[in-house]
């Protein structure tokens, strides 16, 4: 196998979340009796029955049913004592980890290890309340401690319409870790809470699709030229009516070479080197293919290139790095069918500064477009076309990926 000489930010392949990679925790009623089985509230929210389990409602974001939040913010007054209103709410989840509540009394103690997992993630929405008020949610081990409590408002601004809340682990990892209080490998309840506050107000909030996910990964799309040949293998080239690309071989596969870059020009990286020759009427088009079998490299077979990949649709980008500007190309994805996505302006998406390469970086959801599929992008392609001014661009094109959108 070849030695690499430069690959920046080398990560790892995926084509989009596994199975495994998602911890669903209150997804669905499994036995749609109305209720929460083994939740847990106090007198402030409204519970089912005498217990505290927590009602269910059919006003779900996804499947048929959420959990119902109804906060009273009433004080606690007796003969003898006074408590200031404050409230929880414990949603607790099956050991089988299949977003169904417990099913017994070991199910609903059981702790589950989340210390893999990078962020909390679920659907929310209501009234006015729940944004003026003390309101937070935290993780609780079965031995009593819960983790440190993220104030929802830092998240999400409630409102009546469904907004999705994602919330880093990191926000429930007390600043002194005491493996003797809250332990994140052994997470029985997501808890929701209001701490006595003055400005608590009562509210509502339907909650749904609790789940935990880990770091989405990096899908690299080009890193290197496996053999080191010049010849981007299997990629396909497309020009017409006096416009150019500049071409490898007899085939039209595209051209691979290194450049040099950092502060004193020491450092030689590969690239995919994109010279159009445009009249300002004709076309060119360089479509740059990917292997499944290799991710970040050229395809290995004809099969290997027509196969489609899954990009995710929305909260990732299409990234890639060139040390000169070529503002005016365009760029697209292309499916498996041939269907082509939104065009857009490589210039549009362009760092500011690049003191020794620019970076460009694409919403993908940006690419969507009616009969385009997502789920089966066949290549990335730069062109040239009629609503490009006339020119020569040059483009050098280093490490395409697409990642997540708060993965840096």
């Amino acid at each position: 196998m070849k030695g690499f000489v430069f690959m920046l930010g080398l990560g790892l392949a995926s084509n989009g979340l596994a199975t495994s990679d998602v911890l669903p925790w209150a997804t669905d009623d499994l036995n749609y009796d109305g209720v929460w089985n083994y939740s847990e509230s106090n007198w402030n929210f409204v519970s089912w029955n005498e217990w505290g389990n927590l009602p269910i409602t059919h006003d779900a974001y996804e499947g048929s049913t959420a959990i119902h939040l109804q906060y009273l913010n009433e004080d606690l007054v007796t003969d003898n004592s006074y408590v200031q209103a404050f409230g929880f709410a414990k949603i607790t989840s099956s050991r089988e980890k299949l977003g169904h509540e417990p099913q017994s009394y070991e199910d609903y103690r059981a702790g589950k290890d989340l210390r893999r997992y990078k962020y909390l993630e679920f659907y929310i929405k209501g009234n006015y309340g729940a944004n003026v008020s003390a309101f937070s949610v935290s993780l609780q081990s079965p031995n009593g401690h819960g983790s440190t409590k993220a104030k929802l408002k830092d998240f999400v601004s409630i409102s009546h319409h469904w907004q999705k809340v994602r919330i880093p682990m990191s926000a429930f990892i007390p600043r002194v870790p005491n493996p003797d209080r809250f332990q994140l490998h052994n997470v029985y309840s997501v808890n929701f809470y209001v701490d006595q506050n003055d400005q608590n107000q009562p509210f509502e909030v339907i909650v749904d699709s609790i789940k935990f996910y880990k770091a989405p990964k990096m899908i690299p799309w080009w890193r290197a030229d496996y053999n080191r040949n010049g010849e981007y293998n299997y990629s396909t080239t497309d020009m017409g009516d006096g416009s150019t690309i500049n071409v490898a071989n007899q085939w039209g596969d595209l051209v691979t070479s290194t450049t040099y870059t950092g502060p004193f020009g020491e450092v030689e990286a590969e690239v995919v080197q994109l010279s159009f020759h445009h009249n300002g009427y004709g076309f060119a088009k360089a479509n740059l293919t990917s292997s499944a079998a290799m991710p970040g490299y050229e395809p290995t077979s004809f099969s290997d290139r027509d196969l489609g990949k899954k990009i995710p649709a929305y909260d990732y980008e299409l990234r890639f790095l060139a040390p000169s500007v070529a503002d005016e190309v365009l760029i697209k994805l292309v499916d498996a069918d041939g269907n082509s996505s939104q065009a857009l302006a490589i210039g549009d998406y362009r760092s500011n500064y690049g003191r020794y390469l620019f970076s460009y970086r694409i919403p993908v959801e940006l690419f969507a477009k009616a009969g385009f599929d997502f789920n089966m992008v066949k290549s990335v392609t730069y062109f040239v076309d009629q609503r490009t001014p006339p020119g020569d661009y040059d483009l050098k094109l280093m490490n395409l990926e697409f990642r997540p959108k708060d993965l840096y």
